[in-house]
């Protein structure tokens, strides 16, 4: 058996602060509702091809705990 739901909100936001705050790590608890903690942690990385001399680049990672894991 097929299910097909959908579901169409509309936010009074320009498109770009939406972006922004659905891939702001950190606001992952406020509309994700599995998640109970999430934060970015950004370290700086040599880059790969000249790992002796070469120039720092920043790396970001993120720690997320949610329900369940």
């Amino acid at each position: 058996m097929k299910v097909r739901a959908d579901h169409t909100l509309v936010i009074e936001r320009r498109r770009e602060d939406v972006f922004a705050y659905l891939t702001d790590v950190e606001s992952l608890p406020e509309w994700q509702s599995s998640v109970l903690e999430a934060r970015k942690h950004t370290e700086p990385r040599r880059h790969r091809h000249d790992v002796h001399r070469g120039p720092q680049v920043p790396r970001s990672a993120a720690r997320v705990r949610a329900r369940g894991h």
